[in-house]
């Protein structure tokens, strides 16, 4: 039966409140998660249908002028609504991301099923087992692990219970799925990757994408793997500032779908998204060779390029290898600058928090409330600190003239590396510009360990997982290292990486996190913007607590009902206000 009225919601995040529409007369009969062409306040303006009832409220409804083509089904459509409220952002970007960028009228056809390859390892067990148990769980792996017999595995589980749907696959760039979904396809599956809406709609067994998939139309899910999980880049930047993970985990449990995550540096908010944690045998062969250079000890003049750096270096360049051989990542986190003792070069730390001191109008003080720390080094006493105030492009020319050959400067708008470089130094952005290297050197790890941000230590172990990605597993045939210049060489985010093991480090942080009462144990939200101080203003109440923070406002509650509730039901200002729930810094 035709439905008498549909309920559309305009593509005008400025609007976002939905409108009913005469669809008695509509050819063909509009469903829920179509897009449509309708008269607004005298424009004509895209949308999609959100609603649909028998019987019109009221009489004199304009009709839907045109139906565009297909858009997100109607399991995703109501994913979206509640991400809205989840984050606070309109829900037609949301709609527009789980939508197809062109017009799609038709569906291909659904392909025959064929039988998964053959995995004869652990993984086979693991997976299976996970998608059996139907809940979400974490799966602890090494940084090098190849991901590909864990696909297979949950695929192998997806047909041993003969579950309905498709397998879904994230990663944290389109780039790496477009990689795994021809690898499996040269594996014998039938996997789509990026770009693929209508073959993702039509039913594919597989599907691989970016953070948009996880708002995938597939018309049922199986089963969903989320590679990295961990990794930043499944945070979307503009509003709504939503979290693939996050979002992913909710449709499982709407769909009663298992979820597993994999990731070998967790947060408590990650851990707190799955059920259980699963650690795989021989993680530790997984984790790169690590070489620590204790920068306290060494000489004061080869400040961020010590003889052990320049040893693994030179070694790298004298094998017959093409290609990048040697990458030097310095990363400054923060905005605040590290110093260290003129005398014995350790680092100048806080001795009640273990945070980095920083130069104030009274003194040296940390993030953590110390203002008053005294002018002197806590290892020998001097009174004499220097600023590590280094930066990439003098660090570029002190490598080239210490090994010897040019090397090339890369940061985060560098698209492409040059094919012939040798030698290459930048930021963490480097890590994901080249495939392979024979040594990756943190001129300055204490950047990521005394950063002024939670989980630092977890951001530390997340950079060398990926460095070591380029040079190999420890456990290879021929693995290159990683070396790691740091004036705390015993600090437990170091030490888990040197044996490939970071539970203790995990714990730690877990239990900081519960001690401190820091996400996931409270909601937190960021508030900026010329209308910030006015809706904070609104927003305080017994539930929520807001503070100012920097440029901004902090809203703290004890869940995020209660946040996402609040911000819900208080009224926006007209001036520009930018709502950010779970901010990263």
């Amino acid at each position: 039966m035709t439905p008498a009225v549909a309920r559309v919601l305009p593509d005008l995040p400025a609007v976002d409140r939905a409108f009913d529409y005469d669809a008695s007369d509509a050819s063909p009969p509009p469903a829920i998660g179509d897009r449509v062409r309708v008269s607004l306040h005298g424009r004509s303006v895209r949308g999609w249908v959100v609603g649909l009832a028998d019987r019109a409220e009221r009489t004199g409804l304009k009709p839907i002028a045109r139906r565009l083509g297909a858009g997100p089904p109607p399991s995703v459509v109501a994913l979206c609504e509640w991400a809205a409220w989840r984050w606070a952002g309109p829900w037609s970007k949301l709609l527009a991301t789980a939508s197809p960028p062109r017009v799609v009228t038709r569906l291909p056809a659904s392909p025959t099923r064929a039988t998964a390859p053959e995995v004869h390892n652990q993984l086979r067990v693991v997976g299976q087992r996970l998608v059996r148990g139907g809940a979400a769980t974490l799966v602890r792996v090494g940084p090098c692990t190849d991901p590909m017999d864990l696909v297979l595995a949950m695929l192998h589980g997806v047909e041993a219970t003969e579950a309905k749907g498709c397998l879904l696959v994230t990663t944290p760039t389109t780039a790496w799925a477009q990689r795994l979904a021809e690898r499996l396809a040269h594996r014998g599956v039938q996997a789509i990757g990026p770009d693929h809406w209508a073959a993702a709609a039509a039913g594919y067994p597989v599907v691989v994408g970016a953070r948009a998939s996880s708002l995938a139309p597939v018309p049922a899910l199986a089963a969903a793997l989320v590679l990295d999980a961990h990794d930043g880049a499944y945070r979307q930047t503009q509003t709504p500032c939503w979290d693939a993970v996050t979002m992913l985990a909710e449709r499982c449990r709407r769909e009663g779908a298992p979820l597993v995550a994999t990731s070998w540096c967790p947060d408590p908010s990650l851990l707190a998204l799955t059920r259980y944690t699963e650690e795989t045998e021989h993680e530790s062969r997984m984790w790169p060779r690590l070489v620590v250079a204790d920068l306290s000890v060494a000489d004061p003049r080869e400040r961020q390029l010590s003889s052990t750096f320049a040893n693994a270096a030179h070694r790298a360049l004298a094998e017959p290898l093409t290609g990048v051989r040697v990458v030097v990542v310095l990363q400054r986190l923060g905005g605040t600058r590290l110093m260290s003792c003129t005398s014995c070069g350790a680092l100048a730390v806080c001795e009640a928090h273990g945070l980095a001191l920083r130069e104030g109008p009274h003194g040296y003080g940390c993030t953590a409330g110390c203002t008053e720390h005294p002018r002197l080094c806590v290892s020998c006493g001097a009174s004499t600190l220097r600023v590590l105030r280094e930066g990439i492009t003098s660090l570029t020319k002190r490598v080239s003239a210490l090994l010897g050959v040019d090397a090339v400067e890369v940061s985060a708008a560098t698209k492409e590396v040059d094919a012939d470089a040798r030698v290459v130094v930048g930021t963490e952005a480097v890590l994901t510009r080249i495939r392979h290297a024979g040594v990756v050197c943190f001129a300055e790890l204490d950047d990521y360990l005394c950063a002024p941000r939670a989980h630092g230590s977890l951001e530390a172990l997340r950079a060398i997982g990926l460095a070591g990605r380029l040079v190999g597993a420890r456990g290879s045939s021929a693995p290159g290292s990683v070396v790691v210049q740091t004036r705390l060489p015993t600090h437990l985010a170091v030490q888990a990486a040197l044996r490939g093991e970071p539970a203790q480090l995990i714990a730690a942080e877990v239990a900081t996190a519960r001690e401190l009462a820091l996400p996931p144990h409270v909601a937190v939200c960021s508030l900026r913007g010329a209308g910030a101080a006015t809706f904070a203003a609104a927003l305080s109440s017994n539930e929520v607590t807001v503070t100012e923070s920097g440029e901004g406002f902090l809203a703290v509650a004890g869940s995020h009902r209660e946040l996402c509730d609040a911000l819900a039901a208080t009224p926006r200002p007209v001036e520009p206000l930018r709502v950010e729930v779970d901010p990263r810094d």
